[in-house]
């Protein structure tokens, strides 16, 4: 495959393909073909992963992911880790896709899933998936849609009290934005937390606490559908 087909022909400049030479860790992984643009030059563009070095069609192919940083005299690209369900290989080809035109090659929708088993009788907030964090939508300083977010309780003691919150930025500085008590076995098992289309110009963290010991460990669920 050359640098001109596919998407990146009928795109110029926009889209571009790589393959990756290195993997340095679940995040971080380098292009020897994409060097020299200029640091942090693909900031917010997708990487979307086109096909894998050994054909095969596990993950991470058509898995898709936002990029954090990009290192010109390398080739090295850091992802935020929330949109590849497993990680890179040495010659997986990649394409990155530029913001304005990520959204209708990709159908303008990104949709995640997935169960978090945290300590959700800690109390604790903090961010980084550690306590009470479920996960976080988005990138720190990025702006996006969100279309729709699902929380299940279902695994969670019957009659606990159960509280989900959400933080963002607010001109810089991390707040909390939602606050809703919920009864597990008097409420639906599932909440819908976003039922509608929600702006946001910062990473959206959600939490979720029990007043039930019991809890700590239990597997919540969840899915979102964003659209940067």
């Amino acid at each position: 495959m050359a640098e001109s087909d596919g998407l990146a022909e009928a795109q110029p400049g926009l889209v571009l393909w790589g393959r990756v030479s290195s993997v340095i860790s679940p995040t971080q992984f380098t292009c020897n073909n994409l060097g020299g643009k200029g640091d942090n030059f693909f900031f917010l563009w997708y990487v979307y992963v086109v096909r894998k070095a050994d054909g095969s069609v596990l993950a991470p192919l058509h898995d898709y992911d936002g990029c954090l940083s990009y290192v010109s005299s390398t080739g090295l690209f850091t992802v935020t880790g929330l949109g590849f369900t497993a990680p890179l290989s040495v010659g997986d080809e990649i394409y990155l896709m530029h913001p304005n035109v990520s959204g209708r090659i990709l159908n303008g929708l990104i949709v995640y899933s997935g169960s978090s088993p945290q300590n959700w009788n800690s109390g604790v907030a903090t961010s980084g998936l550690a306590g009470d964090d479920l996960t976080t939508i988005g990138l720190v300083t990025a702006d996006f849609m969100i279309h729709s977010l699902l929380v299940s309780i279902a695994n969670l003691t019957p009659g606990a009290n159960v509280t989900v919150r959400m933080y963002t930025d607010i001109n810089g500085t991390n707040q909390e934005i939602y606050n809703q008590p919920f009864i597990q076995g008097t409420d639906p098992d599932g909440l819908w937390i976003i039922n509608g289309t929600l702006g946001i110009s910062s990473a959206l963290r959600i939490e979720v606490y029990s007043d039930q010991a019991a809890d700590d460990g239990a597997a919540v669920e969840y899915e979102y559908m964003r659209q940067s």
